[in-house]
């Protein structure tokens, strides 16, 4: 869910651009990217559903803040 700012979601090859108050469902499995190509702060709230949640689960292709592993 976007707070503030807008958005830009890649999700499976499509690109989608976010505006306050909208959200997107990023399937299971599915590579995606989160960017801020704007000047304005952006502020999103990040919600996990499933049976089992774990950091274990994600794998990084790549990552500006050196956080691949």
């Amino acid at each position: 869910l976007i707070i503030s700012g807008i958005a830009t979601v890649e999700c499976a090859g499509k690109i989608s651009y976010l505006n306050r108050n909208e959200s997107i469902s990023i399937p299971q499995c599915s590579k995606h990217r989160l960017s801020n190509e704007n000047k304005e702060i952006l502020k999103v709230f990040e919600a996990q559903y499933g049976d089992r949640l774990s950091e274990s689960d994600i794998i990084r292709y790549q990552d500006e803040y050196d956080r691949v592993e």
